[in-house]
């Protein structure tokens, strides 16, 4: 329910809206109120959509220390102009599961994944050609990207982990909810639905003050 919290957050970012509540109710129900919203019927169709894992192979055409549009340090090959990314055919059918940990050497925050046999096999081949390379393995959510790491060895028994210079408890916990949500097929369906207009949300609010 977290993941699906997450998605639906995500989902309705680009709109606009000004504090938007999503909040969960009970075990397995989410409210949400969308402050100025006009297309009711597109945000529904968003909300209800199930989210989708994607892994794919990213080529760098270049490499280096850069300054991103964010304002962090990265690397050239963050930039979308200086990478490729490809299908690989591993999708979120093939993830186990996917958890926060700590690493076992550096007490780090890290993300456990865990592939079925058939992610075992596409992810083991990829490993083993990408490994020791500037190319990376991008993970994306409803085609945002999550995270893109490299690889430092092969990893051929289908788990394995993720790690970065600036993860955190609360980082990791959160790739590991978005891979989770994409992973698990959660249905989403309307339960109750009501508007407010403008002119009856300016009586209520008079009303209350009054009334304070």
């Amino acid at each position: 329910m977290e993941g699906v919290l997450d998605t639906i957050g995500r989902r309705i970012n680009p709109f606009g809206i000004t504090e938007p509540v999503i909040q969960l109710m009970g075990s397995n129900r989410i409210l949400v109120q969308l402050p100025g919203i006009r297309n009711v019927e597109e945000v529904k169709r968003l909300i209800g959509q199930t989210a989708r894992l994607e892994f794919k192979e990213r080529t760098c055409l270049a490499t280096g220390p850069t300054l991103l549009p964010n304002g962090e340090i990265g690397d050239l090959c963050d930039l979308p102009e200086n990478h490729e990314d490809r299908e690989t055919g591993l999708t979120g059918e093939d993830l186990v599961r996917a958890y926060p940990g700590t690493h076992p050497q550096k007490n780090t925050p890290i993300v456990n994944v865990q592939f079925n046999s058939r992610g075992t096999q596409i992810f083991a081949e990829m490993s083993t050609r990408l490994y020791n390379t500037p190319n990376r393995f991008a993970v994306f959510l409803d085609e945002n990207e999550i995270v893109a790491p490299v690889f430092k060895q092969p990893i051929l028994g289908g788990s394995a982990f993720i790690e970065g210079g600036d993860f955190t408890p609360d980082r990791v916990r959160t790739i590991a909810i978005q891979l989770e949500s994409g992973r698990l097929p959660i249905p989403i369906e309307v339960v109750q639905e009501s508007s407010v207009d403008a002119t009856l949300g300016a009586e209520s609010l008079r009303k209350s003050l009054i009334a304070g």
